[in-house]
């Protein structure tokens, strides 16, 4: 049975967390200053957002870890927004920042909520599927080997064996120079 940071399902809530992530980061920077942030902004924010959520989601997600993973996305969108159209990098109204801190605390606590909701879940599934599959397995017996192929025996005597020829003359050190 899979478990809830298996690859896939880990993939599976890192992927909503970072997608839940960017879409408040881009509806607060648009719903803010009028205009989508930039792709160069995005993109980087998304892949580091991505990066983040897949190392969070090795365990669940509690409220205050949704709070950061939300928050993050927000203040890299908007500093790098910022930075490319050349207007301020950090908020400077208070409506602004209440309007973000509440975006975020909102959908951090919709997602510990989800989290939650997932776990329990599986902790159901494991009840129900966790005892059909931990029974063991039968054990077999080994298999004997068999007995050496019929071929070889009858071709001993094509078998060439590697080595020097064997010879049974004796060998004498030699005495004197030849010639």
């Amino acid at each position: 049975m899979s478990t809830p940071v298996a690859p896939a399902p880990r993939l599976l809530r890192a992927g909503l967390v970072t997608l839940w992530g960017m879409l408040l980061a881009v509806g607060a920077h648009v719903a803010g200053s009028g205009e989508a942030p930039p792709a160069v902004a995005l993109v980087p924010v998304a892949a580091g957002v991505a990066a983040l959520t897949w190392w969070a989601t090795a365990h669940r997600i509690r409220f205050a870890g949704a709070l950061v993973l939300l928050a993050l996305p927000q203040l890299a969108v908007h500093a790098l927004s910022g930075y490319v159209h050349g207007h301020q990098v950090l908020p400077t109204s208070a409506a602004m920042v209440a309007a973000h801190l509440a975006g975020v605390a909102l959908m951090a606590a919709g997602v510990a909520g989800a989290e939650r909701l997932w776990w329990a879940a599986w902790r159901r599934v494991a009840v129900v599927v966790g005892p059909v599959r931990s029974r063991p397995r039968p054990v077999t017996r080994p298999v004997a080997p068999s007995p050496p192929p019929l071929v070889t025996s009858l071709l001993d005597h094509v078998v060439v064996r590697r080595g020097p020829p064997f010879s049974r003359v004796v060998s004498v050190p030699v005495t004197r120079a030849c010639g």
